[in-house]
């Protein structure tokens, strides 16, 4: 909603300023009218219109015995809870199933069924477990339920798994298949002239004359058989096995050994037979498939035309009912988890979408809304989905207007489809269905970033390994020119992570991989990794500084992070070397010690009998500085002496702070139990943010964790004041209370989920920001740093047993649990292709997205191992190559063959005549930079990281504007430097520094003090007791504050007003225990309540006795119908 916000306040500016420069009245009353009018414009996000529409016609959808589905005062549920209640059904779903199965009676159906249930059970299973048939069904749900219309869809893809059963070489996944295969054939096809030339020479492979001509004839039949096949295809070929019958041609080659001693004939065409043709060999017959030929590999190719096409139907048609059965049980699972919705009343952020197109099909509503808009406007247009089209779709009609740029089409794990948007522009380029308008004019980065991107994606973006071509009309047009100093505002740090000392590694670094699934940005880095970006992350703390010394606010910089995980790595560096920093904290959110401690100290809050708890908290410094190990184990072996023994250790804290020899021990023990039950009589009181405020109050932790040296406490303090932030997000949207948090927290461990995004900026405005690419999504910044550009974007093959998308349907494994066996039918190796090119495409979208958000300068951060006995040999192979072609866009094979954006922007750039990556193959690392017209390649060796002096000390000079750049650590060490003692002279104006950072205080605290509601008559008592000579004239109240307690309560001669004693009844009838009351009706548990409550800080010890005094009305009422009939009601 923060967008469309802002969207409506853009256009409120421009209506203004077109109000200010018109001259005609006529026009004036024009734009005055739609300026009163805009308030109440539809300008929302297409989330906030469905729940608009619901709102408004919630009464049009009925079940089938025709209820509502939706109830008037229906809520909305968010993605935690509803995923709980989700898995609560599933469970109870297939319990209900599994009952079924084992009641059902003899008979040829019910045999079926049951052996269909437990081959999808068993075979899909794993160790005797159901879960992952759970999980897929929980995942197919979520999918299926993006789209329009789903239960047709899901019998759409039965049907089509159906028809490939019985004809595969006509079916779609065929046709993803053979995208792969041209691909290697794309690859080999350059060569084969220069190959075939080679033999031409006559090769001597091997002595033996009659082997040796054998060997010739059996290349120049590989040449072309190759040939044939790219023949064969490209004239529309699809007979599958007509394909492998080509490709058995070259089974079972007789390959001659590579000696060094051979001619250079046979040199260079093993060379070029290893290199380029191998793959495809192993792809048709699965040979040369070892370590020696696997090295050139530049896709994770597999023996694809192992079985014919009557196996390949065999194996769909056997695993088929099973896949319907599974899909049944999907389909069952959502009408009850819909079930279970309607009957506590609340919908769903999925909800959204399917209910709104289901009201905007009935014709009251959809016409109220075509009668409405006479004009829609859809902004961001290339993220849509299908079920948001259908939705678009039902309220238009030829009056929409949309805007987008498909490049920056980064949603496809929130099942946005850019597909719909590039046949909409195809459909309009002829102008007969619509009016297509290219804006591509840049008014936010200056020429020399333009003209960067604009040759990157020139030859990485293609229909086949972009989905779209960057042609002229996507190029992007500059309108502001480039900075006088003339240097290039793209650089690319280039980090030699090899140590000159390093011994020899393995050529080939593992690369994190992302597993297709949901978003890479929650990804978790291994350590080795870690120590990668760390590097990276320092080399950008060093240009920060330069840039900050140069007049750059630390505001105008950005950091971006294809990962979460990255992004903290980055954070810490900063941090470490006192950049200010603001940034999100998601992903393990619960993990960081401190955040560990303050949940376990929530735990024994709600329930003291937890022993891990407590020893966590007792060991924190949480209370005046924790308890030590020795201590704890004092505690342990007195209980152990006690007769009977302490079981449990929360049982030994509370015997030792009884009975404990040791005096100064047992009085700390005491007073942290006392404490612990003070805060718990509060907590009844107050909301669970308060209650944290208030620990941080009493305890000093805060403070303490912020005096550590050289900002080693602030990021503890700063995931304290996440954690407060969150517990009140989470009391503002569900039932207060500490156990209810306390269980939450719960769930979301048990769905190993801590799903959180809190902003936090302890510097104030001028701090570096911190964030994904996804979150950077529109917005621009001065100076961008693209961290992390060696992240692995290959999407790993999938060990999920099912795949699903929506254009292919679904793709799953082979089953066999009599024989045990398991492997992926060529339905799922067909969709592994598929989402694997998808998923690459978006990637290249996502580094364009990047590079993009830059105004000024543009910084791309990355790393390579690399020493004269050390070869990134892939990366010099693709560089090679990319060097060699001689078209303007790369070849499809090259640009899907990188693993990361590095390996991207490395090939772009091996195509320039100055560059020179021949070093990558093993060398010496470029020890000169090398400056292009729109790029700067500087090369940073891992030695001279780190030497830079960064020091951001606070000094009197207020000219210097890092001078006031620090943390409050920093801050405190600046004021007395721990390590001499001494007193810094400019004490008092530091001191006020780090309080105002430290402690933070509220700047609005007069207002947190005005209540929410006020009675009349509090409003009137307000009024009389205020002096006249303090009223305002003319108004008679005055509401800044609340009244002194001791100024608003009686004195204790005076006798409580009437209105007085109805708030103690009030209060007192809200806190009793009306079952007790009411079994026992006397005197004495009157008496008992109300004592209990004054312990309980409900009411003074004056307001007690004047409850006392109502002692026979109160029995009158324990014994009366009206409080039996409500007792009862409560039990």
């Amino acid at each position: 909603e923060a967008a469309a916000h802002s969207m409506k306040e853009k256009i409120e500016q421009k209506l203004r300023q077109a109000l200010h420069d018109a001259e005609a009245d006529r026009t004036r009353r024009l734009i005055s009218r739609q300026l009163a009018l805009l308030p109440g414009a539809a300008i929302s996000t297409i989330h906030a219109f469905c729940l608009d529409v619901i709102r408004n016609f919630y009464h049009c959808v009925r079940d089938p015995e025709g209820r509502p589905l939706i109830e008037p005062g229906f809520g909305v549920d968010d993605g935690v809870e509803a995923d709980i209640l989700l898995a609560q059904t599933l469970d109870e779903w297939l319990a209900t199933q599994y009952e079924k199965i084992d009641q059902a009676q003899e008979g040829d159906l019910a045999d079926e069924r049951q052996v269909t249930f437990y081959r999808l059970m068993e075979g899909y299973g794993s160790n005797g477990s159901d879960r992952p048939v759970r999980e897929m069904m929980i995942r197919l749900i979520k999918f299926i339920r993006s789209l329009p219309d789903y239960p047709a869809k899901v019998e759409r893809w039965l049907s089509d798994l159906a028809r490939a059963a019985d004809q595969f070489s006509e079916s779609a996944y065929l046709e993803a298949l053979l995208r792969q295969l041209m691909l290697l054939l794309e690859k080999a096809d350059p060569y084969l002239d220069e190959m075939e030339a080679l033999l031409e020479t006559e090769i001597r492979f091997i002595a033996r004359s009659e082997r040796n001509q054998a060997m010739n004839r059996q290349f120049s039949n590989v040449l072309e058989t190759l040939r044939d096949l790219n023949r064969y295809l490209r004239q529309g070929g699809r007979d599958w096995d007509l394909i492998g019958s080509l490709g058995a041609r070259l089974a079972n080659l007789d390959i001659p050994r590579n000696l060094a001693t051979d001619c250079v004939e046979k040199r260079t065409f093993m060379d070029l037979f290893i290199r380029h043709v191998a793959e495809i060999v192993h792809c048709l017959t699965g040979d040369c498939g070892t370590d020696k030929y696997r090295s050139h590999f530049i896709f994770q190719t597999g023996h694809l035309f192992c079985l014919s096409a009557a196996e390949i139907q065999a194996d769909i048609a056997a695993m088929l009912p099973s896949i319907r059965l599974l899909l049944e049980l999907v389909l069952g699972l959502d009408g009850q988890y819909a079930k279970k919705k309607q009957a506590a009343g609340l919908i769903d952020f999925s909800d959204f979408e399917h209910l709104a197109l289901a009201i905007l099909r009935e014709d009251e509503a959809g016409g109220y809304y075509r009668r409405r808009f006479k004009e829609i406007y859809v902004d961001e247009y290339q993220d849509t989905s299908s079920i948001q089209e259908a939705i678009i779709a039902m309220v238009s009609d030829g009056n929409c207007l949309v805007v987008g740029d498909i490049k920056q089409s980064i949603y496809r794990f929130r099942h946005a489809r850019p597909q719909i948007f590039i046949d909409r522009a195809a459909a309009y380029r002829d102008g007969e269905q619509g009016r297509l308008f290219v804006l591509n004019k840049n008014f936010r980065s200056v020429a020399g970033i333009l003209s960067a991107v604009n040759d990157l994606f020139g030859q990485l973006m293609s229909r086949e390994a972009g989905e779209i071509d960057y042609d002229r009309q996507q190029a992007l047009q500059p309108h502001r020119e480039n900075p006088p100093d003339g240097s290039p505002p793209v650089t690319l740090l280039l980090i030699n992570r090899q140590p000159a000392t390093e011994t020899m590694m393995s050529a080939d670094e593992n690369q994190p991989e992302f597993n297709g699934q949901g978003d890479a940005s929650d990804q978790d880095l291994s350590p080795e990794e870690i120590g990668r970006y760390e590097l990276e992350a320092l080399a950008v703390a060093e240009r920060m500084y330069d840039l900050h010394l140069e007049g750059r606010a630390w505001r105008d910089m950005v950091v971006l992070a294809r990962t979460h995980s990255i992004g903290g790595v980055c954070r810490q560096q900063l941090t470490k070397h006192n950049i200010p920093v603001q940034s999100n904290s998601k992903g393990d959110f619960l993990e960081p010690p401190v955040m560990r401690q303050m949940e376990a100290l929530l735990r024994i809050l709600d329930n003291g009998q937890q022993d891990i708890p407590l020893a966590a908290v007792l060991r924190s410094e949480i209370w005046q500085g924790g308890f030590s190990d020795q201590d704890l184990v004092k505690i342990r072996i007195f209980a152990n002496q006690l007769e009977p023994a302490g079981r449990f250790f929360h049982q030994a804290v509370e015997s030792y702070a009884e009975q404990g020899p040791e005096k100064e021990l047992r009085s700390k023990l005491k007073a942290f139990l006392d404490w612990l039950e003070q805060v718990r009589r509060r907590e009844q009181l107050i909301s669970i943010g308060e209650m944290i405020g208030f620990i941080f109050d009493q305890t000093g932790w805060l403070e303490r964790l912020a005096a550590r040296p050289a900002g080693q406490g602030l990021e503890a303090v700063r995931h304290l004041r996440w954690f407060r932030q969150w517990a009140e997000q989470f009391e503002s949207r569900r039932p207060r209370g500490l156990h209810a948090f306390v269980e939450y927290i719960d769930n979301l461990r048990r769905r190993e989920t801590i799903d959180v995004s809190l902003s936090a900026n302890d510097h104030g405005d001028d701090a570096v920001q911190i964030m994904t690419i996804h979150g950077s999504k529109g917005l621009e910044f001065p100076v961008v740093f693209l961290l992390g550009t060696g992240f692995g974007i290959t999407p790993k093959d999938s060990s999920d047993f099912l795949m699903i998308s929506e254009s292919l349907g679904i793709g799953m494994d082979f089953a066999d649990p009599e024989r045990q066996i398991r492997y992926p039918t060529h339905t799922k190796l067909a969709m592994r292709e598929e989402l694997k090119a998808a998923g690459m495409a978006e990637e290249l979208r996502l580094l364009y997205v990047a590079m993009t958000r830059a105004m000024d300068r543009l910084y791309l951060i990355g790393s390579v191992k690399v020493s004269a006995d050390r070869a990134e040999k892939r990366l010099a192979t693709l560089t090679e190559q990319a060097r060699a072609w001689a078209g303007r866009q790369l070849p499809p094979y090259l640009v899907l063959a990188a693993r990361n954006y590095l390996e991207w922007i490395l090939l772009a750039l091996a195509r320039k005549p100055e560059v020179d990556f021949s070093w990558l193959a093993g060398g010496t690392f470029p020890v000169s930079d090398w400056q292009l017209p729109a790029w700067r390649v500087e090369f940073l060796p891992i030695e001279g990281l780190g030497k830079k002096s960064i020091d951001f000390t606070i000094g009197t000079d207020r000219s210097e504007k890092d001078k006031t750049a620090c943390g409050p650590a920093g801050l405190l060490e600046t004021v007395l430097n721990f390590q001499t003692g001494e007193i810094n002279s400019d004490l008092d104006r530091l001191m006020a520094t780090a309080e105002r950072r430290i402690v933070t205080p509220y700047r609005y605290g007069a207002a947190s003090r005005l209540p929410a509601k006020l009675t009349v008559s509090e409003l009137k008592r307000r009024e009389q007791a205020l002096a006249p000579e303090e009223l305002p004239r003319g108004i008679g109240l005055v509401l800044d504050r609340w009244p002194d307690k001791e100024a608003s309560q009686p004195t204790k001669q005076a006798e409580p007003t009437p209105v007085e004693q109805g708030i103690l009844l009030h209060n007192f009838f809200r806190y009793m225990d009306l079952p007790a009351l009411c079994a026992e009706p006397g005197s004495e548990e009157i008496d008992r309540q109300l004592t209990a409550m004054q312990d309980r800080a409900v009411f003074s010890a004056q307001e007690r006795s004047v409850l006392l005094g109502f002692k026979k009305e109160l029995y009158q009422f324990a014994v009366s119908d009206l409080a039996r009939d409500m007792a009862e009601a409560a039990g």
